[in-house]
């Protein structure tokens, strides 16, 4: 037998779903046109960013957190880079995807200005289709050592003969043991430093080119 405290508890329940599901069904979906980007983005810019929805919600959009989230990342950011990704970008995508896997977000954290999602694509369009025009699976051994041995000895030799016009490289960073390695702004420690990636015999080095 249900009591005045457990039909008032059900009621309130009943409710707040009721309104859940009249948000949901508010929300805008499709296309992001530009006066949601520039409400997006002076929101970010005065508050910078935090909780995604109520992020959302505060800005005044009719979006969902992931949707504000990922048009952020992917397409407003300030410091995204545009363009072909270079054979040191390439090299690194390999090398950290051979010790992470899938894990783009982690991935584009040491690429910087490049998004989850274009190295997702990378990974895709490039890396899995030459797996299959070897008829072999990505994550197959005989695949990473076409990776290893091949593939990434010839992304070396392109990085070599570009280094000979420029002494350093520019590209994201590398975790080697307790080591980071790369370029862009680092923190170790309390300390920032600006490293860029430089060719060292057959293989690559960095080296600080600023502190800050």
């Amino acid at each position: 037998m249900r009591t005045p405290a457990r039909m008032a508890q059900h009621g309130i329940a009943f409710t707040s779903l009721t309104l859940k599901n009249e948000e949901e069904m508010d929300l805008r979906r499709g296309p992001w046109i530009m006066e949601e980007d520039l409400m997006l983005m002076k929101y970010i810019a005065m508050h910078g960013e935090g909780r995604w929805n109520s992020l959302a919600r505060c800005a005044g959009l009719k979006r969902t957190g992931k949707s504000c989230r990922l048009r952020w990342l992917n397409y407003l950011r300030p410091n995204i880079r545009r363009g072909n990704i270079t054979p040191e970008e390439q090299y690194l995508i390999l090398e950290l995807h051979s010790r992470w896997g899938n894990r783009w977000s982690k991935i584009a954290q040491h690429l910087p200005g490049r998004t989850d999602n274009e190295i997702k694509n990378y990974w895709r369009t490039r890396v899995q289709k030459h797996a299959k025009q070897l008829q072999c699976d990505v994550n197959s051994k005989q695949f990473q050592d076409v990776m290893r041995y091949k593939w990434m000895p010839r992304l070396m030799e392109r990085i070599r003969a570009a280094s000979g016009k420029s002494p350093t490289a520019e590209c994201g960073t590398v975790t080697r043991g307790e080591q980071t390695t790369g370029c862009g702004q680092l923190e170790t420690g309390r300390e920032h430093r600006l490293r860029r990636i430089v060719v060292v015999g057959d293989r690559l080095d960095w080296h600080d080119v600023d502190r800050v």
